[in-house]
């Protein structure tokens, strides 16, 4: 009887250790994929980017313009997977960003 008490009391500390240790890295893993999909967004077609596109053939802008769209979304998709529920400010960024490259793709 006293060993079941004591396994019993390990297996109760074991699991609160866990939960919470749990929650943390869920925590981390969210903070990094919001980081990631930041990163992603400022540097998907940004001013230095404008000015290289520019100067590229039609072919190629096509080409650079649905790898940035597929980038973006990726990313964004990824966000939604690990935080379950992005942000209206991270929501906006993306859906702005989507939109300029639509547009700039439908442009060609």
């Amino acid at each position: 009887m006293k060993n079941s008490k004591i396994f019993m009391a390990a297996l109760l500390v074991l699991a609160f250790n866990s939960t919470v240790y749990a929650d943390k890295f869920k925590f981390q893993i969210c903070k990094d994929a919001e980081t990631s999909f930041w990163n992603t967004l400022h540097a998907t077609y940004d001013d230095s980017e404008k000015a290289i596109v520019k100067g590229l053939k039609p072919k190629a802008k096509k080409i650079y313009f649905e790898t940035a769209l597929a980038d973006i979304q990726t990313s964004f998709a990824d966000l939604q997977m690990v935080c379950k529920n992005p942000s209206t400010d991270q929501r906006s960024a993306y859906e702005s960003k989507e939109n300029e490259l639509r547009k700039a793709l439908h442009a060609l």
